[in-house]
């Protein structure tokens, strides 16, 4: 299984942020309050279709390790008429290794395989900027077969 490498033009998104380690299921927690309030979020982009994102940020000063920040999001046109409780952000335009997942329990085994299998022996380094999860339209989380991306970014090895 090869990632693919594809290159994506920076995008904004606008959802609800996560800080901290995930160790009592907080992100899946953060979705259940996130799905709800969708419909509240305005300048939707059309561009990139009815996709979701899981957008994960490595702190750069963390006061304990392991610790990030996790957005729920949507993809919009324009950060702007942003709901109480929410924040918006941008990705910068980058290059990643895309791997294709199936159902949230392969969701830790994909970044495995990507962070400690593919990327040691492949022309490439983890790059910088936010790595994420991309949920098109029709997944659904109670389904273990349904199929969700791991977008993580890359730059070529020096």
């Amino acid at each position: 299984m090869e990632p693919k490498i594809l290159r994506k033009e920076a995008f904004k998104a606008v959802g609800m942020k996560y800080l901290g380690k995930n160790e009592n299921n907080e992100i899946s927690q953060l979705w259940d309050r996130f799905v709800p309030r969708m419909p509240e979020i305005q300048h939707l982009s059309a561009a990139m279709g009815e996709a979701s994102f899981g957008l994960c940020y490595t702190l750069e000063n963390h006061s304990e390790p392991g610790e990030f920040a996790y957005i729920a999001a949507l993809p919009v046109d324009q950060l702007a008429d942003i709901p109480e409780g929410m924040v918006g952000v941008e990705a910068p335009a980058q290059t990643y290794a895309v791997a294709e997942s199936h159902g949230l329990g392969e969701i830790g085994q994909t970044y495995d395989f990507i962070i400690k299998q593919w990327l040691p022996t492949s022309p490439y380094e983890a790059g910088k900027g936010p790595d994420f999860e991309l949920y098109p339209m029709e997944f659904s989380s109670e389904d273990p077969r349904s199929t969700f991306y791991i977008y993580y970014p890359i730059v070529p090895k020096p």
